[in-house]
């Protein structure tokens, strides 16, 4: 009974995943600089949910956080990251590049998830990589909003947001008991997200 059980199990997980990235497809490009601009904490808490790129690499990075026993050093990186990617914006100062550079963390993320010997993969690594692609994420986010108090607080709640996504991921690879299979359908899901980005991107 115990070996029928767990195929079973994994097909579910499995099909739970891939229609979840499927039903966030639409929104691809909801996330980035130059849509509707509506200011204050719920936009800011509720927009990191309205884009495939970032929607995905979050709760990926909860698989991560899990794989590398490494869940608050990893969120709080992330965060610390966007946060600073944010003021960067807010500053006026562009980072060029920054929409191809979320398309290569998805790589990153995916080559993570994917890779047989992600054990080994070192945390001293990992986490200025983390902090680096979180600052491009959340100068994506706020890079079109003006400088005044109601972007800093759509900017604290762009990151309760991005935090609420990350834990999520947490939970998913905790409830998927850190299956290989599952960690590496998420890695599927973050390459094919970046090849939708890639497209989207040349396409527009």
């Amino acid at each position: 009974m115990t070996s029928t059980h767990r195929p079973l199990c994994n097909i579910r997980y499995s099909r739970a995943l891939t229609g979840m990235a499927l039903l966030s497809t639409p929104l691809v490009a909801a996330a980035h600089p130059g849509h509707d601009t509506v200011l204050g904490f719920i936009s800011g808490l509720q927009h990191p949910f309205f884009g495939l790129d970032h929607l995905v690499t979050m709760i990926a990075l909860g698989f991560i956080a899990t794989k590398l026993n490494a869940r608050t050093s990893t969120i709080m990186t992330f965060s610390l990251g966007m946060l600073g990617g944010g003021i960067i914006a807010l500053s006026g100062i562009t980072i060029p590049f920054v929409e191809y550079l979320i398309v290569a963390s998805l790589i990153a993320v995916a080559l993570v998830l994917l890779n047989s010997q992600f054990k080994d993969f070192r945390l001293m690594y990992a986490l200025p990589l983390v902090a680096f692609f979180a600052a491009c994420h959340g100068w994506a986010h706020v890079a079109e909003q003006p400088a005044d108090l109601s972007s800093v607080w759509y900017m604290v709640g762009m990151i309760s947001g991005a935090t609420i996504l990350q834990l999520g991921g947490l939970a998913l690879s905790v409830w998927l008991q850190h299956k290989i299979a599952a960690r590496k359908l998420m890695g599927g899901a973050a390459l094919t997200t970046a090849v939708i980005s890639a497209a989207g991107l040349m396409l527009g």
